[in-house]
Order: C-alpha cells, then structure tokens, then sequence
C-alpha cells in the first residue's frame, strides 16, 4: 500500500515502474509494468479491457469496495465476492459497467470474509475476463472479471480511514 500511496502521488513515476515477479507456468521470472498490475475502480474498464485483450499469466492487483459477499450453496460450496462498480460509461447510447467478482476457494479464508461488506479490499491474483454479457435489449453491458483467492495473503481487508 506504501508503493501504492507514492505512486498515486506522482503520474510520471508510476508509468515508468516495473515489477518483476516469477511465472510459476513458464519457471521463469517477467516484468511487468505499475500500470498493467495496479487498477482502482476507475481503471476497471482498462483493467477488462487489458485482460481480455492480453490474457496476463501474471497476477494483478485490483483495489475497491467489497459490495456484496455470496455464502456457499450446496450448489457452489464457495464465498464469493463482488466490488462496487464504478459509474457506468457511455458509449455510443450503451453502458459500459466493469464488475469484479472473486472466488474465495480455500475454506481456511472463510472467516476472514465473512461480515466485509462495505469494507475496501487489495486483492492479488491472476484474472480473467468474460465475453460482455448484454441487458435490456443491449443497453447495458456488462464486463465481467473473475479472480479465485486461494491464499490469505491474497487479499488486504481494511476500513476506508486505513485507505489512505
């Protein structure tokens, strides 16, 4: 959060910032730039739209608001959790709407979850993008990205004053 707090802070540094982390699929470690791994709910339409179009095998952090949290069924024995969208965009009379939503497959993260809603999270895994899903005679359009957590250190749970 402290590379985070510096980085907003100043524009030109944060397009010039390069992590590297390792690939477990290729055995090898890659770069990857600040601004292709770090998205805030108003980069949710970037981060689908890189998503979609480069397919990552790296991990990418998404910040947001936890909206809402679905207990396991005993058809989909998993928590799962969506974030607040951010305002829709206008495009050409349509709406554009990113939706983040995040399987939490390790049981053991259960009570961590449970009782978040309204709270702001980090999360850091790999995701994928869905093909736009259409509503009401192709007004809205919705750009789905999933994630699965699978690890604690996955994810940061914090009031909004620990935020900034």
């Amino acid at each position: 959060m402290e590379l985070r707090n510096a980085l907003e802070e100043n524009e030109d540094i944060s397009s010039k910032v390069t992590l590297e982390f390792y690939n477990s699929t290729l055995k090898k470690k890659q770069k990857i730039t600040w601004n292709n791994f770090h998205y805030e709910i108003d980069e949710y339409g970037d981060c689908y739209s890189y998503v979609k179009n480069k397919s990552p095998q790296h991990p990418i952090c998404i910040a947001g608001k936890i909206r809402s949290i679905t207990e396991p069924k005993p058809e989909y024995d998993f928590y799962s959790i969506k974030l607040e969208p951010p305002k829709p965009m206008n495009e050409k009379g349509a709406y554009k709407i990113p939706v983040i939503e995040i399987k939490v497959q390790n049981k053991k993260m259960d009570n961590m979850i449970r009782n978040q809603v309204g709270k702001n999270i980090l999360i850091y895994c790999k995701f994928w993008a869905l093909e736009p899903q259409s509503w009401k005679e192709d007004k809205y359009h919705f750009l789905n990205i999933k994630g699965n957590l699978v690890h604690k250190n996955q994810a940061l749970i914090f009031d909004e004053k620990d935020y900034d």
